[in-house]
């Protein structure tokens, strides 16, 4: 029997750069953000950022 796998998005063709770092707007810190993330939320102020290439899976 084939051990299961996660639904999500084949991730086998990304890239480093699919794989980035944006600044908080509102306390500077950094936020990791997958390409295909449509927002993410501060750890440290809790702001919701959106994803500023806006790419969509």
């Amino acid at each position: 029997m084939d051990k299961p796998t996660c639904p999500g998005p084949y991730r086998k063709d990304w890239h480093p750069e699919d794989i980035f770092l944006v600044t908080c707007p509102e306390c500077g810190v950094a936020i990791e953000f997958w390409k295909d993330d449509a927002s993410q939320r501060c750890p440290q102020c809790k702001a919701t950022v959106s994803n500023p290439r806006g790419q969509r899976p």
